[in-house]
């Protein structure tokens, strides 16, 4: 089990420290993220409070998660398929197996 670390951060100009598992470079990378969606949407609306903007990031993060969690699902369940079919005995044909798995489960980036 890793211990906790502290890591001193600044968002939106305040300065906050982070107490977590994950590693400093990690910690990091989230805050520059969130530096850079904060300052978004302030620029798409400067009258947001931090607590609007806050709010709305939230519901942003926990969409993300939840269109994530759906796609892994869906992987989940394509590998079962795959896997209960090859371990009866059947010999897929490469080609027409992987057109099959390319049609159910579309791979998109972003």
């Amino acid at each position: 089990m890793q211990s906790k670390r502290r890591v001193k951060v600044t968002i939106e100009g305040r300065d906050y420290t982070i107490i977590g598992r994950q590693s400093a470079q990690h910690i990091e990378a989230v805050v520059e993220i969130v530096n850079s969606q904060l300052k978004q949407l302030s620029q798409l609306d400067r009258r947001l409070s931090s607590q609007d903007k806050a709010l709305l990031m939230a519901v942003n993060a926990v969409s993300d998660q939840l269109i994530k969690e759906q796609k892994i699902m869906e992987l989940e369940h394509a590998l079962a398929e795959y896997s209960d079919m090859n371990s009866v005995g059947h010999e897929p044909n490469p080609t027409k197996e992987s057109q099959k798995f390319d049609r159910t489960i579309p791979f998109h980036h972003g």
